[in-house]
């Protein structure tokens, strides 16, 4: 099961960022808690592409891929979008699934894990870290009851005798 951060790994001692030569290259003033887990973390070496996550605590939107792995990456796909609200607010991409999801970096969003749920902003967590702690990749084995299970199923459209059959699946991981 991946979930949060054992999606990272340490970053060697002596492997520095040049944040500051980043944010003047962009114009993208890099949030405080994210540059220290950028500089801490760095994702580890795998598919992701064909890895799909949940944020748990907000299944509304269902699973999510992060695509963007480092801070010019984010930056990068920031600036590749039409959207006026993002561009205004200096939103830095951080992953997406049915809505995209963002660090803020202005503001009272500093920091913050923003969905964009069609123009309105959604704070999901207060960082990076508090973010991380809700991602898993395998619901079954995150859910620590039938009950939390099916709650997240029904989140994600789950209903009658499939959502029954979701429950049933739960116990064969979890006697």
């Amino acid at each position: 099961m991946l979930n949060g951060i054992n999606l990272f790994e340490t970053r060697h001692y002596f492997e520095n960022f040049e944040f500051e030569k980043i944010e003047l290259k962009y114009d993208y003033k890099i949030p405080p808690i994210l540059k220290v887990f950028y500089h801490t973390f760095k994702w580890k070496e795998l598919d992701y592409n064909e890895l799909s996550f949940y944020f748990y605590p907000f299944l509304k939107y269902g699973d999510i891929q992060f695509y963007a792995h480092s801070i010019e990456d984010m930056i990068k796909y920031s600036l590749n979008t039409n959207d006026d609200d993002i561009i205004e607010n200096k939103l830095l991409y951080l992953a997406t699934g049915y809505k995209n999801i963002f660090v803020g970096t202005k503001d009272n969003q500093i920091d913050k894990i923003i969905l964009d749920d069609s123009g309105e902003f959604i704070i999901l967590a207060d960082n990076i870290f508090t973010f991380l702690r809700g991602i898993t990749d395998n619901l079954v084995k995150t859910a620590r009851t039938k009950e939390e299970y099916m709650t997240f199923m029904s989140h994600l459209g789950f209903e009658g005798t499939e959502l029954e059959e979701e429950g049933e699946e739960w116990k064969k991981y979890n006697p």
